[in-house]
């Protein structure tokens, strides 16, 4: 496995998973992002989980945990996407498209 590329893939699932734990939190106590709650919540759930596999040093079990990871970004983008008008959801958005492509590169 590319060392490099999963490097990367890490420190992208370390900053995504904190810009969803903030979101999150901003968007509880907004009405009508409920949907964003969730899909933030999900999305640092499987960056956590990520970085946890790589320790793993399992090869399958991490591309794995990167695809899982991937599709919860893209989840996560889509929802943020839809709140252009929040500073907090366009910094979750960026930052899930970032930790998707990563993923997703490193999972193929």
């Amino acid at each position: 496995m590319d060392q490099v590329k999963l490097k990367s893939c890490i420190e992208a699932c370390e900053q995504c998973a904190t810009n969803c734990e903030s979101c999150e939190k901003e968007c509880k106590a907004e009405n009508g992002h409920e949907q964003c709650v969730v899909q933030c919540n999900a999305c640092a759930k499987a960056c956590r989980e990520f970085i946890k596999t790589c320790d793993s040093g399992d090869e399958n079990a991490i591309k794995a945990a990167a695809k899982k990871c991937a599709d919860a970004c893209e989840a996560c983008c889509e929802e943020c996407e839809k709140h252009p008008e929040m500073a907090h959801c366009e910094k979750c958005a960026d930052s899930c498209r970032e930790c998707a492509e990563l993923c997703e590169s490193l999972a193929s």
